[in-house]
């Protein structure tokens, strides 16, 4: 039933939309559907640098990043010498609390003279 031949009828019927009636030139064409265009003198090119500069300033330096890594480094080490120091301090502050004797003053030049010479070793 669907390898029925079209009928006759059918081969014609756009016979009216493609003579030569029906037909505009191309320059009416033209003219019939322009659309007005606003002229401009501004030139796309400093738009595209201010794009361009907009990009670079969103853009996150590489060498930040290794810069604040090194900085979190330092700030650690230099917390924890802070830190030895502060607590050399009051016990320092806790000796000097106290009278020595001799024996005791002598011991305590002593234990001065190595701990400095360990933080001299420590420093180089």
């Amino acid at each position: 039933m669907h390898d029925d031949v079209q009928p006759n009828y059918g081969v014609d019927s756009h016979a009216d939309y493609t003579s030569d009636n029906n037909m505009i030139p191309y320059d009416q064409y033209v003219k019939d559907n322009a659309v007005p265009v606003v002229q401009s003198n501004v030139s796309a090119v400093p738009n595209d640098a201010y794009i361009m500069i907009l990009k670079y300033m969103h853009e996150p330096p590489v060498q930040h990043v290794s810069v604040t890594t090194q900085n979190n480094v330092l700030d650690k080490s230099l917390t924890i010498k802070l830190k030895t120091y502060k607590e050399q301090v009051e016990l320092y502050e806790r000796w000097a609390g106290f009278e020595l004797t001799e024996r005791e003053q002598k011991i305590d030049e002593q234990l001065r003279i190595v701990i400095t010479d360990r933080n001299i070793k420590e420093e180089i």
